[in-house]
């Protein structure tokens, strides 16, 4: 089987490639959602233990949670389809780590511990 060369982005028609700024315009776009989602997560945080306390803590929770979701998800497409384009953008290689951190630790602040279940206690 004959093998096939990935020509560059810069030999593909605008047209058939992703349009990574309708994501963010720039770069510095990005890192100012970033920080954006990165300082939404404290808000999460301060909703552990109270979404038992009854419906409108947990339509509170909901609300940020889908605010944070949404933002997330753009910042880490954006940093995967850098990525994606060139592996050897190191750049780009390390915004994708950076937003894949981002949303773990969002993740973290998402995880619920039912009370009284000590296997999550350290």
């Amino acid at each position: 089987m004959p093998e096939t060369a990935v020509p560059p982005r810069s030999a593909i028609a605008p047209e058939h490639t992703w349009n990574i700024t309708s994501v963010f315009p720039t770069v510095a776009a990005w890192e100012d959602a970033y920080a954006r989602v990165a300082g939404q997560l404290p808000t999460l945080q301060h909703f552990r233990g109270h979404l038992a306390d009854g419906p409108a803590s947990l339509a509170d929770w909901f609300e940020e949670a889908q605010g944070v979701i949404r933002a997330l998800g753009q910042v880490v497409g954006y940093a995967s389809m850098g990525r994606s384009v060139d592996t050897m953008d190191q750049e780009a290689a390390a915004r994708f780590d950076r937003a894949r951190g981002l949303q773990a630790q969002a993740l973290a602040c998402g995880r619920v511990r039912r009370t009284g279940d000590d296997r999550h206690r350290g």
